[in-house]
């Protein structure tokens, strides 16, 4: 123990040695408590690199929702206690201009070389309250760098990060500033504050984790191998419910549900549009398998950006898992949708175009919506997915009627006309025209609010086509601003395409948009890279 001491105080002499040398590249001791240090470094990011990183960010995958949940499969050791983590791959991060600079402030700071052993995206939002933490063991030499990366965040927005002395004093606060960059040692207790409440994005940064020992460097690369394997193992197979042999208890005696028996509440609005909430539908058992399948699958969690439009007219729920439709449609589980859909419409066509599972956290802002057009006849179909839910924990999901029409979009009023519980099994099948909002959770439950939510169209065609039209539409907000080149055997057939044409179509639409989605991450990664 006396040789790391004597060690960590001749690097501290060092860092105080080149204090000076590096006075020049902006780097200033911000605080100091016995042979604790937090050195700041302003300026080292160009504002390009920062909205670089930021774009990085937004398309990154996987995320991981570092919470701790009995049906997560495997235990990630993320190296943080941020809700939102997403590893960052080691060897292009130390491709880029930031690290090879950042590289050589630290090599004059410590007298060494550091390694990047650790290399993440976090995002905290207001209200995402976490405990004092510290990674290091007592005799760990490595440092710990942040780097805010927001751009619009104000002196009023808070989003600071506190340091701690041993006795859980206050040691020093340092504010965010975009592209500011802290290092500390791991062994100093910190604090992530959350932003402020008026400040409804996220707050991004990317935090590294370094070391100056080979050995150390090593097993943070077996660490880091591991976590990827582990995400890699954790990502479900198949949708449950399709194999002859994973039928649905409520299917096992035959193929129909008699969802009279299992209705609790019925609720209309003023055009005769119903809400219809039914219990008991699915087993327990059927309802773990499907959770479990659905917050392990971190490949498809997606996250939007808080839309501050005006208009209001974005649902704003942050984090999605996407899954695929026409996967969805060989399982058991189409069966108990498209059923509701019939038992309320009498039509037996509906077929899926739109398949998820929303994540909703207490510190989110979600929004009144609605589904679909007046002119479309679609329902939506919902599924609460956690257990033990209470009334203290609120997270209802509400239906509204629009009381006045000859306003701006943005200006309108609503008046409630149904707040449904989001008991664990509940489903609730309702016409998309109808405005509703799924309400956060209480600041007590620290959890996420799960809900598998299902979009249907009245035929296979229509809901092909639906999809095709959202694609069209993501590729315009995507920056593509001519006209979208559909097939001549679409364009040829227009109104009147065959299924398979409609279906051609928009695999070959999403097979773009995927493109694009995947050009730009690509282009952020060489404008970090190639700009040294």
């Amino acid at each position: 123990m006396a040789y790391f001491l004597n060690k960590f105080i001749s690097i501290l002499c060092l860092i105080f040695q080149y204090y000076v040398t590096t006075e020049e590249l902006n780097v200033e001791t911000r605080c100091q408590h016995e042979n604790e240090k937090v050195f700041l470094v302003d300026n080292l990011l160009k504002r390009n690199e920062i909205k670089w990183l930021n774009g990085y960010l937004v398309g990154h995958r996987p995320w991981v929702l570092n919470q701790k949940d009995s049906f997560k499969e495997i235990s990630l050791d993320m190296k943080s206690n941020t809700t939102w983590v997403s590893p960052v791959s080691t060897e292009m991060f130390e491709r880029t201009r930031v690290w090879k600079e950042l590289s050589k402030i630290l090599k004059q700071l410590t007298g060494s070389e550091q390694f990047v052993c650790y290399a993440m995206f976090t995002m905290a939002y207001r209200m995402d309250f976490k405990p004092v933490s510290n990674i290091g063991k007592p005799d760990d030499k490595g440092l710990t760098v942040q780097i805010f990366l927001n751009e619009d965040m104000k002196k009023n927005d808070y989003g600071e990060t506190v340091f701690y002395k041993d006795n859980n004093d206050v040691m020093c606060g340092i504010h965010q500033q975009p592209g500011r960059v802290l290092i500390w040692n791991n062994t100093l207790n910190h604090m992530p504050k959350p932003p402020s409440m008026l400040y409804v994005q996220t707050q991004n940064s990317i935090v590294l984790k370094l070391s100056n020992s080979e050995d150390e460097y090593k097993s943070c690369m077996d660490l880091n191998k591991a976590n990827k394997q582990g995400i890699l193992n954790s990502r479900p197979q198949k949708f449950p419910f399709i194999d002859e042999n994973d039928k649905l208890n409520c299917l096992q005696h035959g193929s129909n549900i008699n969802y009279a028996d299992h209705l609790t509440n019925k609720y209309y609005d003023s055009h005769g549009h119903e809400i219809a909430v039914f219990d008991n539908v699915l087993s327990e058992r059927d309802l773990n398998k499907l959770r479990e399948y659905l917050i392990n699958d971190y490949h498809t969690f997606g996250f939007q950006p808080y839309d501050d439009e005006h208009s209001e007219d974005h649902d704003n729920v942050a984090w999605i898992s996407v899954q695929k439709s026409d996967v969805l449609a060989q399982s058991g589980l189409w069966q108990v949708v498209k059923q509701a859909a019939t038992f309320l419409s009498g039509l037996d066509q509906w077929y899926p175009y739109d398949v998820s599972m929303n994540i909703v956290h207490s510190f989110h802002h979600t929004r009144i919506h609605d589904d679909c057009e007046p002119s479309e006849y679609e329902y939506t179909f919902l599924l609460y997915l956690n257990k033990e839910w209470n009334e203290d924990l609120y997270g209802e999901t509400v239906y509204f009627e629009k009381v006045d029409t000859d306003v701006e979009p943005g200006d309108e009023e609503y008046e409630m006309i149904a707040a449904v519980k989001p008991r664990y099994g509940r489903i609730v099948m309702f016409r998309g025209i109808i405005p509703h909002s799924a309400r956060p959770p209480s600041p007590g439950f620290y959890g996420a609010r799960y809900t598998f939510a299902c979009k249907v169209s009245k035929t296979y065609r229509s809901a092909k086509l639906k999809k095709l039209r959202e694609t069209v539409e993501a590729l315009h907000e995507f920056g593509v601003e001519d006209e979208v080149d559909y097939s001549e055997e679409f364009e040829n057939n227009e109104g009147k395409q065959p299924d398979n044409v409609v279906k051609l179509e928009l695999n070959r639409q999403k097979q773009i948009l995927d493109d694009l989605v995947q050009k730009r991450q690509e282009y952020f990664v060489n404008q970090l890279c190639e700009n040294t």
